[in-house]
């Protein structure tokens, strides 16, 4: 009996180290979920950032650099979003595998949007004041020469915005090409990995729906939001632009911007 109990564990040990699933390291919580859905009992990616920090300011630990070279896959968006990913991306080992979403193909890219008129309205509050005529000339002569360099507060011209898994669209190819990476690297749990993508895109065509009832009556409604991030959200369900405080988020606001308001 104890011999055949050492057989069993044996071969299931072999089992399981034959099927295991890679390492996989996802750069920021919404492609988590994605993969995390993906991977449903096969295994558990690991996430870089958590959900309070953002990528625009961050830096790699030293240990956060250490998982992605120990890693067999990293799925991210790409330089545009993650730029603390860029020298450890660069460093990566050519053996190891790595999944940037801004390079896919047949996903809905938008160029980041000019806020040229949106600013042209807040002139207006500026035009008031006791030296409007000298401030106005100053403000156009500075914004021309930050222009030529960058358009959009920061933003080089041409740049596509990366929040592209906003719009849910882009999130189920996503999910696909997720799956699609998966089972290239990991044959033996190639079917699993794509009954969980299946089951992921029935899951966002569910919230697809109910997002769009929600929003049905709010579509030509005001709003105000930090940091312009979510023009993939407004232009799939078909939401008015918002008033943006900042256009760029390592930029703090100025108080001028704020006090001009919507």
């Amino acid at each position: 009996m104890i011999r055949s109990f050492i057989i069993a564990l044996s071969s299931t040990i072999a089992i399981t180290s034959a099927s295991a699933a890679p390492d996989v390291v996802v750069s920021i919580m919404p492609l988590h979920s994605l993969t995390t859905g993906v991977m449903k009992g096969v295994g558990k990616p690991q996430l870089l950032l958590d959900g309070t920090t953002s990528p625009h300011d961050f830096n790699l630990k030293p240990s956060q650099a250490q998982s992605l070279q120990d890693s067999d896959i990293i799925i991210w968006i790409g330089e545009a979003l993650e730029t603390f990913m860029i020298k450890s991306m660069h460093n990566h080992d050519d053996k190891k595998t790595s999944l940037e979403l801004m390079e896919v193909k047949e996903l809905t890219l938008h160029d980041y949007r000019d806020h040229e008129e949106h600013h042209e309205e807040h002139k207006e509050h500026e035009e008031h004041s006791e030296h409007a005529e000298e401030d106005d000339h100053d403000h156009e002569e500075e914004h021309e020469s930050d222009h030529a360099k960058h358009d959009d507060h920061g933003h080089a011209e041409g740049e596509k915005d990366p929040h592209i898994w906003l719009d849910i669209d882009n999130a189920k190819k996503i999910t696909t090409e997720i799956a699609k990476i998966l089972s290239e690297n990991d044959a033996e749990n190639a079917a699993a990995y794509q009954e969980n993508a299946a089951r992921m895109i029935k899951k966002l065509d569910i919230l697809d729906t109910d997002i769009r009832k929600q929003t049905k009556d709010s579509q030509k409604q005001s709003y105000v939001v930090f940091h312009d991030a979510y023009q993939y959200f407004e232009k799939h369900f078909g939401l008015a632009e918002p008033f943006t405080i900042t256009l760029n988020p390592e930029i703090q606001p100025s108080a001028r911007g704020l006090l001009a308001g919507p």
